[in-house]
C-alpha cells in the first residue's frame, strides 16, 4: 500500500517547534539503542529518522510505541501520522519524541533527504529553551546588579546606594525583604546620610551621594561615601568615608569596631554554593536546600492528562541512592517535557531544587513519606561512574513470602521473588474502553511452598513474558524477581503488573541464588504447594457461625475473608432470581454480562454493550435467600452454577415456571434444605452506603459421619479436660463469642447450648432450636434436635 502523500515542508516545521499539527512522514532509518542499564527486563529505545520528501528529523519513540516498532511500524519506507509528539532540545540537538502515531501505508523511500539540522541554526542560538536561563554573570560583573543579602544589610541601590530603607520594609535581620525586586530610590542615608539600622543589627550602611554611588555602582567600586551608619548596639555602622579613612568607622556601645575583611573586594552576591548531598531517608519539609545522588531503578510511561483545570503531560521515575533508599519523582507539564528524555533508567543523577509532598500510597509502593515533585528550575545533573556511585544499587527490593499475601489487602504493592512453575500463551483481550491490551498468566512458587498466579500485562507479555515460555518450553524453571506488583483477589490472591513494575529474570540478588539452591538441590520442586489462586474451593476456609461473622467484623479489614458455614435455607425471594445474561465467549470465558433483550425471535436476542453484538439470550441465577444456623439468620446471594446446585435446576428451566402454582413448589422444595456454604465476606458500596455483603461461592452437601466424628472428638477432647478449640470446626464452635447468655455448651449428663433447649448433650436428650424442635415439633417431627438425624446423637 503507498499511502498518502507526506506534508511538505514538515521537518522545518517541527525544527521550529511546531506541535499544532499532525503531519504526515515517512520513515527512512530505524535503529535500536542499547539500553542504559544491561539488566534483563529494561525497556528497548529506537531511534527513527522522519522525512518529508525534502528534509528529515530524528526522533526518539516513547515507550508505549515500542510494541509498534516491533510490529515493523516504523521499518523504513512506513508511512506515518504523528497524532501526539513533543519537540524538545537534548544535548543541544532538536529532537521529536513521538507518543501517539498511525500507520498509513508504505512506499519507496521518497526523494533524497538531508538533515534539516544541515540547513538550520544551532537551536540555542535561535531561542532559549524553556526553563533555562542564562548562566548568571560572576559577582562583580559590570552592568549586573548584586544585592546584599547579609544580616543587617541595607537596602539595594538603584539611585541610590546608601542603607537601610524604611523599617517596614526590612526583612529578617534588617535584611531586604524582596532581594531581587528592584526598589525606587529611597533616602536610606540620603545625601551624606546614613540609614537606620534594624533592632540588634549593626546599624545600616552609609548613605552617600547618590549621583556618586551611581558612577561608582558602575564602575564596580564599594558605594557608601556618604554620612557614617547609625550604630547599633553592638557597634556603629560602617563609615561614609573610604576604607581606612578618618571617621570610616561609626561609634557604638562597646566601641569601634574592626574594618571588616572583605573591603574592597566588591558587592556580596547570594551563594550559589551547590548543597550537600543528604540521604533520601533524610529528606523532610523542613530541610530547604537539598541534593540527592541517586540512580534510577524505574522510568514510567509519559501520559497525557485533561481535566476541568487543563491539560498537560506527566511522567514519574522511581531513584535510590547509597544507603538503600528510594523515592518517586513526578514532573508535569513544561517540567515533564524538559526531563523525559533526559531520564535513563539506571544512570546516577544529582537532582535538587524539588518540591517534597507527601507520598500517595495507594499509587506509590517505595518505602518513603515524602515524593519529589520537579519544578523547570529543578536540576537533574547525570553523574560520571565511578567508585561513589558504584555502591548505589541497580534496584531496591523489599521481598515478601508469598504466603503472606494471602494477608495482604486487595490493590496493595508487594515486591516477591519465585521460581517459574507455568507460562500460559499469550492471548489478547478487550479493555472496559474497547481497546485491545495482551496478557499472559505466570505461576511461580517460593520456599514458603505457596504458589500464586502473576499477570504480565501489555509490554511485559512479550519482554520478558516469551522469555519466560521459550525457558520453560526448553526444560528451565527460571527465578523471576518483581518489584511494585498490584495485589488482587479473584478467585483467590492474585498478582498482576501496572506501569511503574520492574521485572527481572534470573537477577544477580542472593535471594534468587538462595530460591534457585532450594528448588533445584533442596527438594523444592518435590515440595507440597499452597495455591493461593484457585477460587475457593483450594481455599483453607475455617467453620464459623452466622454469630461470628457479625462479632468478629468479618469482610471489613480491607480485604475479603473466605470462611465456611453450616446452615439451612430458611426463605427464598421469588421478586427477582435471576437476570438475562451474555452467552458469547469474551476473554477465555463466557461474559455473563447483562443484556437488554430485544425484540428479534421473541425476545430470544439481546445486544450485549460489552461485546458489542448481539447474542442469544442465557438467563442466570441471582438468587437472594435467608439462611440460619443456630446462632443468627443471615441474608445470603449466589448466582451461576451455585444456583443451579442449590435449586436443582438452571435458571433458564425455572423461567417456565414464573407466574404459575408450579413456581412456589420449586422454591419450596429448595427451602429447609441444609447445605456447607463456602462464603465469600465483604464490603460493598452502592450509593454512597457501605455494607457487608456475604456472597456464595461454593455449596456442598454435608457430610454427616465426617460432621458426626469431628462432634464426637470435641466432646471426648472436653471429657479429658482439654476444652473446645477456639477456631472450631464444627456448627456450634463459637459459643463463647455469643452476647447472650447461654448454659453450658456441650454438657455432660444434662442439656445445654440451645435457645432455651438441651442440644449438644452428651448423655441427655437434645433439643436444639427452641428445645423439642425447630419452634417446637418443628421441621420433620423432632426438628434439628431431639434424636433427629439419626436418632440420638447428631443434634
Amino acid at each position: 500500500m503507498e499511502g498518502p502523500p507526506l506534508t511538505p515542508n514538515a521537518a522545518s516545521a517541527l525544527w521550529a517547534g511546531n506541535t499544532d499539527f499532525k503531519p504526515v512522514l515517512q520513515c527512512t532509518d530505524l535503529k535500536q539503542l542499547a539500553p542504559a542499564s544491561g539488566k534483563p527486563g529494561t525497556s528497548r529505545r529506537f531511534r527513527v529518522h522522519l522525512s518529508d520528501g525534502t528534509h528529515f528529523m530524528q526522533a526518539m519513540l516513547a515507550t508505549q510505541m515500542v510494541e509498534k516498532a516491533n510490529q515493523g511500524e516504523f521499518d523504513p519506507g512506513s508511512v506515518v501520522r504523528l497524532d501526539e509528539f513533543l519537540c524538545n532540545t537534548v544535548h543541544n540537538r532538536k529532537i521529536v519524541i513521538v507518543l501517539q502515531s498511525t500507520t498509513l501505508g508504505k512506499r519507496a523511500v521518497q526523494g533524497s533527504p538531508t538533515n534539516v539540522a544541515d540547513k538550520g541554526a544551532n537551536p540555542q542560538q535561535q531561542q532559549q529553551h524553556p526553563g533555562q536561563h542564562a548562566a548568571p554573570a560572576p559577582a562583580g560583573a559590570p552592568g549586573q546588579q548584586q544585592y546584599n543579602l547579609g544580616y543587617g544589610g541595607g537596602g539595594p541601590g538603584a539611585m541610590n546606594n546608601g542603607g537601610g530603607g524604611y523599617a517596614q520594609q526590612q526583612g529578617a535581620y534588617g535584611g531586604n525583604p524582596n532581594p531581587h525586586q528592584q526598589q525606587p530610590p529611597r533616602g536610606g542615608g540620603g545625601y551624606n546620610n546614613a540609614g537606620p539600622g534594624a533592632y540588634s543589627s549593626g546599624g545600616g550602611g552609609g548613605g552617600g551621594n547618590q549621583y556618586q554611588n551611581q558612577y561608582q555602582n558602575q564602575q564596580q567600586r564599594p558605594s557608601g561615601y556618604g554620612g557614617g551608619g547609625g550604630g547599633g548596639y553592638g557597634g556603629g555602622g560602617g563609615g561614609g568615608y573610604p576604607p581606612h579613612a578618618a571617621g570610616a568607622s561609626g561609634g557604638g556601645y562597646g566601641g569601634n569596631r574592626p574594618q571588616p575583611n572583605y573591603a574592597q573586594r566588591g558587592p556580596i552576591s547570594r551563594n550559589e554554593a551547590p548543597a550537600r548531598i543528604v540521604p533520601i531517608k533524610s529528606l523532610n519539609p523542613y530541610l530547604n536546600r537539598w541534593t540527592i545522588q541517586a540512580r534510577v531503578t524505574n522510568k514510567g510511561d509519559l501520559r497525557r492528562w485533561q481535566n476541568s483545570k487543563g491539560e498537560g503531560t506527566v511522567f514519574n521515575f522511581d531513584v535510590v541512592d547509597a544507603e538503600g533508599g528510594e523515592i518517586r519523582l513526578c514532573a508535569f507539564k513544561d517540567a515533564c517535557e524538559k526531563f523525559f528524555p533526559l531520564v535513563e533508567v539506571g544512570k546516577v543523577y544529582l537532582i535538587s531544587k524539588g518540591a517534597l509532598r507527601p507520598a500517595r500510597k495507594q499509587y506509590n509502593p517505595l518505602n518513603s513519606d515524602f515524593e519529589v515533585y520537579l519544578e523547570t528550575n529543578s536540576t537533574l545533573e547525570p553523574c560520571l561512574e565511578d567508585d561513589n556511585t558504584s555502591a548505589i544499587p541497580t534496584i531496591q527490593f523489599n521481598f515478601k513470602p508469598i504466603l503472606s499475601l494471602e494477608q495482604c489487602a486487595t490493590g496493595t504493592m508487594a515486591d516477591v521473588v519465585g521460581v517459574v512453575l507455568s507460562c500460559d500463551a499469550a492471548v489478547t483481550i478487550q479493555r472496559r474502553d474497547g481497546t485491545d491490551t495482551q496478557k499472559r498468566t505466570v505461576s511461580i512458587k517460593d520456599d514458603s511452598n505457596a504458589s500464586i498466579e502473576l499477570t504480565l500485562w501489555g509490554s511485559y507479555v512479550q519482554d520478558p513474558g516469551a522469555q519466560l515460555e521459550a525457558d520453560l518450553q526448553q526444560g528451565r524453571h527460571p527465578v523471576v524477581a518483581i518489584k511494585a506488583a498490584r495485589v488482587g483477589d479473584y478467585q483467590g490472591k492474585t498478582l498482576g503488573t501496572i506501569s511503574s513494575t520492574t521485572l527481572l529474570v534470573d537477577p544477580d540478588i542472593p535471594e534468587a541464588g538462595r530460591l534457585r539452591n532450594w528448588y533445584d538441590r533442596m527438594g523444592g520442586a518435590n515440595s507440597q504447594t499452597v495455591q493461593l489462586n484457585t477460587g475457593p474451593s483450594a481455599r483453607r476456609s475455617r467453620r464459623v457461625t452466622f454469630a461470628q461473622i457479625k462479632d468478629e467484623n468479618l469482610g471489613t479489614s480491607g480485604k475479603a475473608d473466605y470462611v465456611e458455614v453450616l446452615a439451612s435455607i430458611k426463605f427464598i425471594k421469588n421478586e427477582v432470581t435471576s437476570y438475562p445474561a451474555c452467552s458469547l465467549q469474551r476473554n477465555g470465558r463466557t461474559c455473563n454480562k447483562k443484556v437488554s433483550p430485544t425484540d428479534e425471535d421473541g425476545g430470544e436476542k439481546a445486544w450485549c454493550e460489552t461485546c458489542q453484538q448481539h447474542t442469544q439470550v442465557n438467563h442466570r441465577w441471582m438468587l437472594q435467600f435467608q439462611a440460619c444456623d443456630h446462632t443468627q439468620e443471615r441474608w445470603l446471594t449466589c448466582f451461576g452454577d451455585v444456583g443451579d446446585e442449590i435449586m436443582g435446576c438452571n435458571a433458564n428451566e425455572f423461567k417456565r415456571y414464573e407466574n404459575t402454582p408450579d413456581m412456589d413448589h420449586v422454591l419450596g422444595t429448595a427451602q429447609f434444605q441444609r447445605w456447607l456454604f463456602t462464603l465469600k465476606v465483604a464490603e460493598d458500596t452502592y450509593n454512597d452506603e457501605t455494607r457487608v455483603k456475604v456472597t456464595v461461592q461454593r455449596v456442598s452437601k454435608p457430610d454427616y459421619r465426617q460432621e458426626g466424628e469431628q462432634r464426637a472428638k470435641d466432646i471426648q477432647d472436653l471429657l479429658q479436660g482439654g476444652g473446645l478449640p477456639t477456631n472450631a470446626h464444627h456448627d456450634g464452635g463459637a459459643y463463647h463469642n455469643q452476647k447472650k447468655p447461654r448454659t453450658h455448651e456441650y454438657g455432660v449428663g444434662g442439656g445445654a447450648g440451645g435457645y432455651g433447649g438441651q442440644a449438644y448433650a452428651a448423655g441427655g436428650g437434645g433439643g436444639g432450636y427452641g428445645g423439642g424442635g425447630y419452634g417446637g415439633g418443628g421441621h420433620g417431627g423432632g426438628g434439628y434436635g431431639g434424636g433427629g438425624y439419626g436418632g440420638g446423637g447428631f443434634m
